[in-house]
């Protein structure tokens, strides 16, 4: 099997959104997909990144990300990073986190 390559979803996304395939660089070391997506009800921006993760023997994983623009009162920091703990032991592939900036 051929390895998966992110160029096959450009085309698809470029239909709806703004896209940009990023090249491997000191970042990191896959090709990237960024799409523009719609702005948020508040009309903050939003952007799904998409990169396929090598797994050994022939598996990739494609990993999705998109930035939630909101804040966390600082006193339920404790509550959001118990609740994402208990998401990502359900997951196969955990990724749910949180930035405390």
């Amino acid at each position: 099997m051929a390895d998966p390559h992110l160029r096959q979803a450009l085309a698809p996304l470029a239909e709806q959104f703004r896209v940009q395939l990023i090249p491997p660089g000191e970042d990191t070391s896959e090709p990237q997909i960024f799409a523009e997506l719609d702005p948020d009800a508040k009309g903050r921006p939003r952007r799904l990144e998409l990169v396929f993760l090598p797994h050994g023997d022939n598996l990739f994983y494609l990993q999705y990300f998109v930035l939630l623009p909101f804040s966390l009162e600082p006193a339920r920091t404790a509550d959001l990073a118990r609740l994402l703990a208990r998401i990502n032991l359900r997951v196969p592939l955990v990724g749910f986190g949180m930035s405390e900036d």
